[in-house]
């Protein structure tokens, strides 16, 4: 292994749990987390998100952020969304499910890559065939731990994340049936609409982990397009974006960015599902882990029709910050008849198609300047 660090550190990462039994991968993130999860995606998707910390060989305080995802095939694109950024993945079996691993990790791009440690929830022996399947899907050995705990299985989780030559094998930890419940979530509805002062203080020192600046009611997240500020005690978010601050409109625009639409869902321990929400948004939108529709809602609300570059400013110097932000000037588009002509040269449209549409649009033209 390599070398400790001489100073002792902080690390938060993403790690996946999949599985068969929904049941099954919650009693794990209940084991795992404590008291620390949330369901409020389980209703709409079956999503679990818990939070453990521990300190990793005496160096390092890690944070892992376990989601539990479900295995669904009709949902196979829209929970596949959920699995970008992270650094290790759990699978949580049962003896008979061992076969079927490689239809649980499908929904991962290149399992052969993945850091995983696999919870067999059984001590039947690992058998050649059974070594065998999970051989040939992570291309590396498998090592076999008797009797093991899910604390032994965080260990190795942060073995994974912290030193690259534990990824050369898989771990599989054979884990007595009482010690991995299965557990089906209760409903909390005693959560409030606010998150609690408690709750506020353990968000605000999330931020504060990751360099964001926070007051008493908002953290500030700069973004390359504008800024996001998440409200710590609704979970809300709004976006400003950079293009009203060199915009001679004074119209400061605010919009409003869903991550996660709602928030009634089931919760345990000091944190509540709406704690954990906002730490997700907060931390999503620090780190750019975002599902595409939330990307898209961000860069439709840094552009606007209507901007004016201030006088207040240079126009050149304008231009160039727009220019590295992606931002493209309006005379520098194709228009329908550069498109056309595009088209006419790959052999998708006549020159007879081409010369008709030239003249309509001409004719347009001639109207709307007389």
């Amino acid at each position: 292994m390599s070398s400790p660090p001489t100073t002792k550190g902080s690390v938060i990462s993403k790690v996946l749990v999949l599985g068969l039994d929904g049941a099954l991968q919650a009693g794990f993130l209940a084991r795992a987390s404590g008291t620390c999860f949330s369901y409020s995606l389980y209703t709409s998707l079956g999503i679990g998100i818990g939070v453990t910390r521990f300190e990793h060989r005496g160096f390092v305080d890690i944070t892992l952020q376990l989601w539990s995802l479900p295995h669904h095939e009709q949902w196979q694109r829209t929970i596949a969304s959920f699995t970008k950024g992270r650094s290790a993945t759990v699978l949580v079996v049962r003896p008979d499910e061992v076969a079927r691993i490689p239809e649980i990790v499908s929904i991962l791009e290149r399992p052969d890559g993945e850091p995983v440690t696999i919870v067999q929830v059984g001590q039947e022996p690992v058998d050649e065939t059974k070594t065998a399947i999970i051989t040939d899907v992570f291309a590396r050995s498998v090592l076999t731990h008797n009797n093991a705990s899910i604390p032994d299985v965080l260990m190795c989780l942060g073995d994974l994340i912290m030193d690259s030559v534990q990824r050369q094998r898989i771990d599989m930890f054979l884990i007595p049936p009482e010690d991995c419940p299965a557990a089906i979530p209760e409903r909390d509805f005693e959560s409030g609409l606010l998150n609690s002062e408690v709750e506020v203080q353990a968000i605000r020192s999330l931020a504060t982990s990751l360099g964001l600046e926070c007051d008493d009611d908002e953290c500030f997240i700069p973004l390359a397009k504008g800024s996001a500020v998440v409200n710590l005690w609704t979970a809300s978010v709004k976006f400003y974006p950079i293009l009203c601050e060199m915009c001679e409109n004074k119209c400061t625009r605010k919009s409003s960015i869903c991550i996660v639409s709602t928030h009634n869902g089931w919760s345990r321990g000091d944190l509540g599902e709406k704690a954990l929400l906002t730490m997700a948004k907060i931390y999503a939108l620090s780190t750019g882990d975002l599902p595409k529709d939330v990307v898209s809602q961000l860069n439709a609300s840094a552009s606007c029709a209507k901007f004016r570059a201030s006088s207040e400013y240079d126009s050149t110097a304008v231009q160039e910050v727009l220019s590295a932000l992606g931002y493209r000037p309006y005379e520098s588009r194709w228009t329908l008849l550069d498109e056309a002509m595009k088209r006419v040269l790959v052999g998708k449209l006549s020159a007879d198609a081409y010369d008709t549409l030239n003249r309509l649009l001409q004719k347009a033209l001639t109207r709307c300047t007389h």
